[in-house]
């Protein structure tokens, strides 16, 4: 990771992000379809699920290359995770 950060501007990285985020978005929009079973796809449930987890991984990678990159700590990252959380249960409590 270390290289990486090196080498690549913090556009390249951001783009990266970008990218890495529209195709889990797709991969999450093709378990969905898939788990549902209402539209039918030549994609196996398994298959859907190893393709986002593999996403996944790709996004949380260019994430913390942008992090590094950045200086942001996790401490940041967590405070702010913690909070979202948070509001997100309440939500969910309160059926909003």
């Amino acid at each position: 990771m270390d290289k990486i950060i090196e080498l690549l501007t913090l556009d390249d990285l951001l783009i990266q992000l970008t990218e890495e985020t529209g195709e889990l978005t797709k991969a999450a929009a093709k378990y969905n379809r898939v788990a549902r079973g209402t539209n039918p796809s030549p994609v196996s449930l398994q298959d859907a699920r190893d393709a986002l987890v593999e996403e996944i991984a790709d996004v949380n990678a260019a994430a913390e290359a942008v992090r590094r990159k950045m200086g942001i700590t996790c401490d940041e990252i967590a405070e702010v995770e913690d909070a979202k959380i948070e509001r997100w249960w309440g939500r969910i409590e309160n059926g909003i």
